[in-house]
């Protein structure tokens, strides 16, 4: 958990979020759910709500029963995946979608846990008991591209991020990011931004927690040629009043640095 806290730290300390950072963990046995120690949900709520939760500071754990979404209780492979749904048929209904060879399309793309989850527990990163599976991030696009490079720093460009605009937390965020144990972002879904009351400048990212300790080493390391002079001070700043050590920051030097050229021949 201390290990947890202090990259956190170090992560606001080089971005600004408004909201928390939120861990999931999957729990597969009931004696590990009645241990944890996470305020259990009594009736239903859907699962992008919980997230949202999570983000305001509240550690919470919830079973297939309580999933108030039968959606998100697919992806999470908490409930039955049906013919129907296979097919393509279900979504038909919607109106989302030409025709249901389109629409099967669409639902052979949208990830599911495979195994079987007896509950699910959400909350502040920083804070909970044991190490999450997936941590996610709801944040403005600057900081969302600022991860997207501190990921690439060790791995490269990932080439296989998945956006539908459809189960953004439950499937584009948690289920797609634990299964593949690689990044993906989301710019939401409908319904999540009508139960969830999200911004309309958010959108989510998701990082398997194998890999968000480099992440957060990568937007580090990366703050140097990437970042501007006056998010530099900022982050000079905010090390200044912690214990860590900050990036080595040059001001007024960056990777483009004399790179582009704007004269007599733009168009302005």
């Amino acid at each position: 958990m201390e290990k947890r806290k202090r990259q956190i730290e170090k992560l606001t300390n080089l971005l600004q979020f408004n909201r928390q950072i939120v861990g999931v963990r999957f729990i597969y046995d009931k004696e590990d759910f009645e241990a944890c120690p996470a305020q259990r949900i009594l009736y239903s709520l859907p699962y992008c709500m919980m997230v949202k939760a999570a983000t305001a500071g509240h550690n919470i754990k919830a079973t297939a029963e309580n999933i108030g979404c039968f959606a998100a209780a697919r992806v999470l492979g908490m409930t039955e995946v049906t013919e129907s749904y296979k097919s393509g048929e279900d979504y038909m209904g919607f109106g989302m979608f030409d025709n249901q060879k389109v629409s099967k399309k669409v639902c052979d793309n949208i990830s599911i846990n495979e195994r079987t989850p007896y509950g699910v527990e959400l909350g502040p990163y920083a804070e909970m008991e044991k190490n999450p599976d997936v941590v996610i991030i709801v944040t403005v696009p600057y900081n969302a591209m600022r991860l997207i490079q501190g990921y690439n720093y060790y791995n490269g460009t990932y080439n296989n991020y998945k956006m539908g605009g459809l189960q953004a937390m439950c499937a584009e965020i948690t289920a797609y990011t634990y299964v593949s144990q690689n990044i993906n972002t989301s710019m939401m879904c409908a319904g999540t931004r009508f139960l969830s009351k999200w911004g309309r400048d958010e959108m989510a990212v998701g990082l398997p927690f194998s890999k968000f300790d480099e992440t957060v080493e990568g937007v580090f390391h990366t703050a140097d040629p990437l970042e501007r002079d006056g998010d530099k001070q900022r982050i000079l700043n905010r090390f200044s009043e912690s214990d860590q050590e900050a990036p080595g920051l040059h001001m007024g030097q960056n990777y483009d640095t004399n790179y582009y050229k704007v004269g007599k021949s733009g168009i302005i």
